[in-house]
């Protein structure tokens, strides 16, 4: 049974090179249990294609106007006036 792309299983110097974060890096977060899933085979490890490249989605940064607005950059000016209303009430 051939497999897809995204099952096929690449090892850590591979991660490193594709992600340009160090095999030490990829060590602490396997130690930490975050980052990047894994498959661990006794003392090999190997990561799976898809799962790299949907970490990498998944941290991907929109820095779009409308992102920004959905972020609630222009929500925050809202809240500010809210805050100086109440406290506006609590002086009076």
């Amino acid at each position: 049974m051939p497999f897809t792309d995204d099952e096929e299983l690449i090892t850590e110097a591979e991660v490193s090179e594709y992600t340009k974060r160090s095999q030490r890096q990829l060590q602490r977060d396997r130690a930490a249990r975050r980052g990047i899933p894994f498959v661990l085979f006794e003392t090999q490890v190997r990561y799976r294609r898809g799962d790299v490249r949907s970490y990498i989605a998944g941290h991907l940064v929109d820095c779009t106007l409308d992102a920004r607005t959905d972020r609630g950059v222009n929500s925050n000016r809202s809240s500010q006036a809210a805050m100086q209303a109440v406290s506006s009430k609590a002086r009076a």
